[in-house]
Protein backbone atom coordinates (compact mmCIF):
# COMPACT_ATOMS: atom_id res chain seq x y z
CA UNK A 1 0.00 0.00 0.00
CA UNK A 2 1.12 3.53 -0.79
CA UNK A 3 0.04 5.63 2.15
CA UNK A 4 -0.15 9.34 1.46
CA UNK A 5 -3.01 11.37 2.96
CA UNK A 6 -5.50 12.74 0.43
CA UNK A 7 -8.07 15.09 1.96
CA UNK A 8 -9.69 16.35 -1.24
CA UNK A 9 -13.02 14.97 -2.39
CA UNK A 10 -12.12 15.38 -6.06
CA UNK A 11 -8.80 15.98 -7.78
CA UNK A 12 -6.61 15.60 -10.85
CA UNK A 13 -3.22 13.92 -10.94
CA UNK A 14 -1.01 11.17 -12.25
CA UNK A 15 -0.55 7.65 -10.94
CA UNK A 16 1.41 4.51 -11.73
CA UNK A 17 -1.40 2.02 -12.29
CA UNK A 18 -1.26 -1.79 -11.96
CA UNK A 19 0.76 -2.96 -14.93
CA UNK A 20 3.21 -0.09 -14.62
CA UNK A 21 1.71 2.62 -16.84
CA UNK A 22 1.91 6.24 -15.66
CA UNK A 23 -1.41 7.90 -16.51
CA UNK A 24 -3.48 11.00 -15.90
CA UNK A 25 -6.16 10.14 -13.36
CA UNK A 26 -9.22 11.62 -11.69
CA UNK A 27 -9.69 11.14 -7.96
CA UNK A 28 -13.25 10.75 -6.72
CA UNK A 29 -14.70 9.09 -3.64
CA UNK A 30 -11.42 7.58 -2.49
CA UNK A 31 -10.63 5.95 -5.85
CA UNK A 32 -8.60 6.95 -8.88
CA UNK A 33 -9.87 6.52 -12.42
CA UNK A 34 -7.79 6.57 -15.61
CA UNK A 35 -8.71 9.52 -17.80
CA UNK A 36 -7.49 7.95 -21.03
CA UNK A 37 -10.85 6.27 -21.60
CA UNK A 38 -12.46 9.72 -21.31
CA UNK A 39 -10.10 11.09 -23.98
CA UNK A 40 -7.32 12.64 -21.85
CA UNK A 41 -3.86 11.09 -21.79
CA UNK A 42 -2.10 14.06 -20.16
CA UNK A 43 -2.87 16.29 -17.22
CA UNK A 44 -1.88 19.38 -19.19
CA UNK A 45 -4.63 18.65 -21.72
CA UNK A 46 -7.21 18.58 -18.93
CA UNK A 47 -5.85 21.88 -17.61
CA UNK A 48 -6.10 23.40 -21.08
CA UNK A 49 -9.47 22.03 -22.18
CA UNK A 50 -11.62 21.37 -19.10
CA UNK A 51 -13.01 24.19 -17.00
CA UNK A 52 -12.19 23.51 -13.33
CA UNK A 53 -15.84 23.92 -12.45
CA UNK A 54 -16.69 21.07 -14.82
CA UNK A 55 -13.94 18.67 -13.76
CA UNK A 56 -16.11 16.73 -11.31
CA UNK A 57 -18.44 15.84 -14.18
CA UNK A 58 -15.43 14.49 -16.08
CA UNK A 59 -14.38 12.50 -13.02
CA UNK A 60 -17.88 11.01 -12.76
CA UNK A 61 -17.78 10.07 -16.45
CA UNK A 62 -14.37 8.40 -15.96
CA UNK A 63 -15.79 6.43 -13.02
CA UNK A 64 -18.49 5.05 -15.29
CA UNK A 65 -15.94 3.91 -17.83
CA UNK A 66 -13.59 2.10 -15.44
CA UNK A 67 -13.99 0.53 -12.01
CA UNK A 68 -10.94 2.44 -10.76
CA UNK A 69 -8.48 1.65 -7.98
CA UNK A 70 -8.36 2.54 -4.28
CA UNK A 71 -6.05 5.51 -3.96
CA UNK A 72 -3.81 3.61 -1.53
CA UNK A 73 -3.21 0.83 -4.06
CA UNK A 74 -1.53 3.03 -6.69
CA UNK A 75 1.66 5.09 -6.62
CA UNK A 76 0.84 8.77 -6.99
CA UNK A 77 3.39 10.67 -9.07
CA UNK A 78 3.92 14.41 -9.30
CA UNK A 79 0.60 15.67 -10.70
CA UNK A 80 2.14 17.55 -13.66
CA UNK A 81 4.15 16.34 -16.64
CA UNK A 82 6.46 19.38 -16.47
CA UNK A 83 8.01 21.52 -19.16
CA UNK A 84 6.26 24.78 -18.31
CA UNK A 85 7.28 27.53 -15.92
CA UNK A 86 8.08 26.65 -12.32
CA UNK A 87 8.23 29.77 -10.17
CA UNK A 88 8.56 30.47 -6.47
CA UNK A 89 8.00 33.39 -4.12
CA UNK A 90 10.24 34.55 -1.32
CA UNK A 91 9.04 36.13 1.94
CA UNK A 92 5.34 36.02 1.06
CA UNK A 93 4.08 35.29 4.58
CA UNK A 94 4.16 38.00 7.22
CA UNK A 95 5.32 35.61 9.94
CA UNK A 96 8.14 34.24 7.80
CA UNK A 97 9.30 37.77 6.90
CA UNK A 98 9.42 38.63 10.61
CA UNK A 99 11.39 35.52 11.55
CA UNK A 100 14.03 36.41 8.93
CA UNK A 101 14.29 39.96 10.24
CA UNK A 102 12.94 41.55 7.07
CA UNK A 103 9.87 43.64 6.36
CA UNK A 104 7.12 42.69 3.92
CA UNK A 105 8.32 43.05 0.30
CA UNK A 106 6.35 45.74 -1.58
CA UNK A 107 5.96 43.45 -4.60
CA UNK A 108 6.04 39.67 -5.00
CA UNK A 109 9.63 38.40 -4.89
CA UNK A 110 9.57 35.90 -7.75
CA UNK A 111 12.36 33.45 -8.59
CA UNK A 112 12.69 30.59 -11.04
CA UNK A 113 13.06 26.90 -10.28
CA UNK A 114 13.64 24.08 -12.76
CA UNK A 115 11.61 20.95 -13.39
CA UNK A 116 14.47 18.55 -12.61
CA UNK A 117 13.69 19.32 -8.95
CA UNK A 118 10.09 18.05 -9.14
CA UNK A 119 9.19 14.68 -7.64
CA UNK A 120 5.99 13.12 -6.37
CA UNK A 121 4.38 12.96 -2.93
CA UNK A 122 6.08 9.66 -1.98
CA UNK A 123 9.43 10.00 -3.73
CA UNK A 124 12.69 10.40 -1.78
CA UNK A 125 14.41 13.73 -1.22
CA UNK A 126 18.03 13.06 -2.17
CA UNK A 127 20.58 15.14 -0.24
CA UNK A 128 24.21 15.26 -1.34
CA UNK A 129 25.53 16.22 2.11
CA UNK A 130 24.16 17.10 5.53
CA UNK A 131 26.54 20.07 5.44
CA UNK A 132 24.29 21.72 2.83
CA UNK A 133 21.88 22.41 5.74
CA UNK A 134 18.75 21.34 3.90
CA UNK A 135 15.47 22.82 5.10
CA UNK A 136 11.72 22.34 4.55
CA UNK A 137 9.17 24.87 3.24
CA UNK A 138 5.52 23.84 2.89
CA UNK A 139 3.80 25.94 0.21
CA UNK A 140 0.51 26.25 -1.65
CA UNK A 141 1.22 25.75 -5.35
CA UNK A 142 -0.99 27.45 -7.94
CA UNK A 143 -1.52 25.41 -11.11
CA UNK A 144 -2.32 27.42 -14.22
CA UNK A 145 -5.10 26.39 -16.58
CA UNK A 146 -6.38 28.95 -19.11
CA UNK A 147 -3.43 31.27 -18.44
CA UNK A 148 -2.97 34.57 -20.20
CA UNK A 149 -0.82 37.69 -20.31
CA UNK A 150 -1.31 41.13 -18.80
CA UNK A 151 -4.05 39.92 -16.48
CA UNK A 152 -5.58 42.29 -13.97
CA UNK A 153 -6.01 41.00 -10.40
CA UNK A 154 -9.71 40.73 -11.19
CA UNK A 155 -8.96 38.48 -14.16
CA UNK A 156 -6.11 36.53 -12.60
CA UNK A 157 -8.06 33.88 -10.72
CA UNK A 158 -9.75 32.82 -13.95
CA UNK A 159 -6.27 31.84 -15.18
CA UNK A 160 -5.87 29.43 -12.26
CA UNK A 161 -7.07 25.84 -12.67
CA UNK A 162 -6.35 24.60 -9.18
CA UNK A 163 -4.02 24.10 -6.24
CA UNK A 164 -1.67 21.47 -4.87
CA UNK A 165 0.92 21.07 -2.11
CA UNK A 166 4.61 21.84 -2.61
CA UNK A 167 7.70 21.49 -0.46
CA UNK A 168 10.31 24.06 -1.51
CA UNK A 169 13.29 22.14 -0.13
CA UNK A 170 16.25 24.50 0.28
CA UNK A 171 19.99 24.04 0.86
CA UNK A 172 20.53 26.96 3.24
CA UNK A 173 24.32 26.76 3.09
CA UNK A 174 24.27 27.47 -0.63
CA UNK A 175 21.42 29.96 -0.37
CA UNK A 176 22.99 32.18 2.28
CA UNK A 177 26.52 31.30 3.29
CA UNK A 178 28.96 30.68 0.43
CA UNK A 179 29.56 34.30 -0.53
CA UNK A 180 28.08 34.21 -4.04
CA UNK A 181 24.54 33.99 -5.32
CA UNK A 182 23.47 30.34 -5.45
CA UNK A 183 19.72 30.88 -5.01
CA UNK A 184 18.77 28.74 -8.00
CA UNK A 185 21.06 25.88 -7.05
CA UNK A 186 20.00 25.97 -3.40
CA UNK A 187 16.43 25.18 -4.44
CA UNK A 188 16.78 23.27 -7.71
CA UNK A 189 18.76 20.19 -6.79
CA UNK A 190 17.18 17.03 -8.17
CA UNK A 191 14.21 16.01 -5.94
CA UNK A 192 14.03 19.38 -4.09
CA UNK A 193 10.44 20.22 -5.16
CA UNK A 194 7.99 17.51 -4.14
CA UNK A 195 4.49 18.22 -5.52
CA UNK A 196 1.11 16.57 -4.95
CA UNK A 197 -0.70 14.52 -4.05
CA UNK A 198 -3.37 15.88 -6.44
CA UNK A 199 -4.51 19.15 -8.01
CA UNK A 200 -7.77 20.34 -6.46
CA UNK A 201 -9.97 22.45 -8.80
CA UNK A 202 -10.03 26.16 -7.97
CA UNK A 203 -13.76 26.47 -7.20
CA UNK A 204 -13.31 24.09 -4.25
CA UNK A 205 -10.69 26.15 -2.39
CA UNK A 206 -10.32 29.79 -1.36
CA UNK A 207 -6.81 30.53 -0.04
CA UNK A 208 -7.84 34.06 0.94
CA UNK A 209 -10.07 32.60 3.66
CA UNK A 210 -7.16 30.74 5.22
CA UNK A 211 -6.12 27.16 4.44
CA UNK A 212 -4.06 25.51 7.14
CA UNK A 213 -0.50 24.59 6.15
CA UNK A 214 1.85 22.52 8.25
CA UNK A 215 5.14 20.71 7.93
CA UNK A 216 6.79 18.15 10.19
CA UNK A 217 9.94 16.06 10.43
CA UNK A 218 9.54 12.59 11.93
CA UNK A 219 6.17 13.67 13.33
CA UNK A 220 7.56 16.79 15.03
CA UNK A 221 5.76 19.93 13.84
CA UNK A 222 7.91 22.55 12.16
CA UNK A 223 5.45 24.95 10.50
CA UNK A 224 1.77 25.49 11.33
CA UNK A 225 -0.01 28.51 9.85
CA UNK A 226 -2.65 29.45 7.27
CA UNK A 227 -2.70 31.03 3.85
CA UNK A 228 -4.47 34.04 5.40
CA UNK A 229 -0.95 35.17 6.45
CA UNK A 230 0.07 35.68 2.81
CA UNK A 231 1.34 39.17 2.04
CA UNK A 232 0.54 39.04 -1.68
CA UNK A 233 -2.55 36.94 -2.45
CA UNK A 234 -2.97 34.52 -5.33
CA UNK A 235 -4.73 37.01 -7.64
CA UNK A 236 -2.04 39.67 -7.11
CA UNK A 237 0.79 37.19 -7.64
CA UNK A 238 -0.68 35.72 -10.82
CA UNK A 239 -1.41 39.19 -12.20
CA UNK A 240 2.11 40.40 -11.42
CA UNK A 241 3.79 37.43 -13.10
CA UNK A 242 1.52 37.69 -16.15
CA UNK A 243 2.76 41.22 -16.81
CA UNK A 244 6.16 39.81 -17.75
CA UNK A 245 5.44 36.29 -18.99
CA UNK A 246 2.48 34.66 -20.67
CA UNK A 247 1.07 32.04 -18.34
CA UNK A 248 0.15 28.73 -19.96
CA UNK A 249 -1.55 25.52 -18.91
CA UNK A 250 0.73 23.45 -16.70
CA UNK A 251 2.74 26.33 -15.25
CA UNK A 252 3.16 26.11 -11.48
CA UNK A 253 3.68 28.93 -8.99
CA UNK A 254 4.78 28.22 -5.42
CA UNK A 255 3.30 31.01 -3.32
CA UNK A 256 5.72 31.18 -0.38
CA UNK A 257 6.11 29.54 3.00
CA UNK A 258 4.91 30.43 6.50
CA UNK A 259 7.00 30.91 9.62
CA UNK A 260 8.68 28.06 11.42
CA UNK A 261 11.33 27.01 8.89
CA UNK A 262 14.22 25.06 10.35
CA UNK A 263 16.85 27.64 9.41
CA UNK A 264 15.16 30.31 11.55
CA UNK A 265 14.98 28.14 14.67
CA UNK A 266 17.46 28.24 17.52
CA UNK A 267 19.07 25.80 17.30
CA UNK A 268 18.44 25.33 13.57
CA UNK A 269 16.71 22.17 12.34
CA UNK A 270 17.96 20.61 9.11
CA UNK A 271 17.17 17.37 7.32
CA UNK A 272 19.15 14.20 7.98
CA UNK A 273 19.24 10.91 6.06
CA UNK A 274 16.37 8.71 7.24
CA UNK A 275 14.09 11.62 8.16
CA UNK A 276 10.48 11.53 6.98
CA UNK A 277 9.12 14.92 5.95
CA UNK A 278 5.41 15.71 5.76
CA UNK A 279 4.02 18.85 4.12
CA UNK A 280 0.24 19.17 4.32
CA UNK A 281 -2.46 21.63 3.32
CA UNK A 282 -6.06 21.54 4.44
CA UNK A 283 -8.57 20.19 1.89
CA UNK A 284 -5.77 18.95 -0.39
CA UNK A 285 -3.58 16.41 1.41
CA UNK A 286 0.04 15.68 2.23
CA UNK A 287 3.43 14.99 0.77
CA UNK A 288 5.36 12.29 2.63
CA UNK A 289 8.99 12.11 1.54
CA UNK A 290 11.94 10.27 3.09
CA UNK A 291 15.42 11.83 3.06
CA UNK A 292 18.17 9.78 1.38
CA UNK A 293 21.89 10.56 1.25
CA UNK A 294 23.56 10.48 -2.17
CA UNK A 295 27.16 9.35 -1.56
CA UNK A 296 28.10 9.80 -5.23
CA UNK A 297 27.93 13.62 -5.13
CA UNK A 298 30.39 15.78 -3.20
CA UNK A 299 29.23 19.40 -3.57
CA UNK A 300 32.03 21.71 -4.74
CA UNK A 301 30.55 24.52 -2.62
CA UNK A 302 31.62 22.65 0.51
CA UNK A 303 35.32 22.92 -0.39
CA UNK A 304 37.46 26.05 -0.25
CA UNK A 305 38.09 27.42 -3.80
CA UNK A 306 41.68 27.72 -4.92
CA UNK A 307 42.99 31.31 -4.84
Amino acid sequence: MFEVPVWASVGLGRAVLPGGSLEAVAFLGGRVYPLSLAGYDRVVDVLREVDPGEFEALAVRASRLHRGYPVGSVYLAAPLEGGGKLLGLGLNYAGHARETGRGPPPRPEVFALTWNSVVGPLDPIIVASEDLRVDVEVELAVIVGPGGRGLTPGEALEAVWGYTVADDVSARYEQFEIGVSQFWRAKSWDTFTPLGPLIVPRPRLDPSRGLRLRSSINGNTLQDSTTADMIHGVAEVVSYISEAATLRAGDAILTGTPEGVGHARRPPVYLKPGDTVEACIESIGCLRNTVVLDPAIKPSTLTTPSP
